[in-house]
């Protein structure tokens, strides 16, 4: 499905480039080749920054969508070097003397520049984006590792024999507090959730069908996962 976007938008934009070339040969008949090939180059550039920003964010497969984050930023220095250069095309073209051919290439590289300038800030502010997507993710790596064995804890306690029904309801209490934990990247957090994911492995083992269920060495694990809950529940970012 990628593939096929890819092909479209490389054809069209290729259509693109070609309808700009005719158009400018076509009706710039009579003015000297350099300035046609200038307001070819500057066509191109304007009509390669809409296009290719457009149908990249179509047929783009980032699931972070760190993009999102220069957006705004990306397309008003983008907006305002396009009113800047369309403005430049127009006057250039329209004087009743031909300006001199250096004077309109620094007037369209000044322009250049400043859109670099844009495109700085765009991709610092992508980078941003993507850096806090990738801290948000693997603050969240043990917490769902915590979820998933707490779930199969409690599931292989329902499987089991002659599970106590103060036990099947502190895992089910144990496990909706779980889900108000926020992720955090303090290292105290770190440590505690390793602790939690240490001590629900611990109770997977011991909760065998297979041997003897010591019932209470369960509720002492349940208890010490009540506390840690407890104790990362009250430990926020630095």
């Amino acid at each position: 499905m990628i593939n096929k976007k890819s092909n479209t938008a490389i054809f069209l934009f290729l259509s693109g480039l070609i309808l700009i070339v005719l158009g400018w040969s076509i009706f710039k008949v009579n003015t000297p080749v350099k300035y046609i090939i200038l307001d070819i180059l500057v066509s191109i550039v304007v009509f390669s920054l809409f296009f290719l920003d457009t149908i990249n964010g179509f047929i783009r497969n980032d699931n972070s969508q760190s993009w999102v984050g220069s957006i705004g930023i990306r397309w008003s220095w983008k907006i305002g070097y396009v009113l800047l250069t369309v403005l430049l095309l127009i006057y250039f073209n329209n004087l009743p003397v031909q300006s001199a051919f250096s004077t309109q290439v620094f007037a369209h590289a000044l322009l250049m520049f400043l859109l670099g300038i844009g495109f700085y800030f765009s991709q610092s502010a992508q980078q941003q984006v993507s850096n806090v997507n990738y801290q948000e993710t693997n603050n969240r790596i043990h917490l769902e590792k915590i979820k998933k064995t707490c779930t199969q804890v409690r599931q292989q306690l329902a499987e089991a024999p002659q599970t106590p029904a103060a036990l099947s309801a502190k895992i089910i209490a144990i496990e909706d507090q779980i889900r108000f934990i926020s992720p955090s990247n303090n290292p105290d957090a770190i440590e505690l959730e390793i602790q939690l994911i240490n001590l629900f492995e611990a109770l997977k083992d011991q909760i065998n069908p297979n041997n003897q269920i010591d019932f209470s060495k369960i509720e002492v694990g349940f208890n010490k996962i009540g506390n840690l809950v407890n104790e990362r529940k009250k430990v926020y970012s630095i």
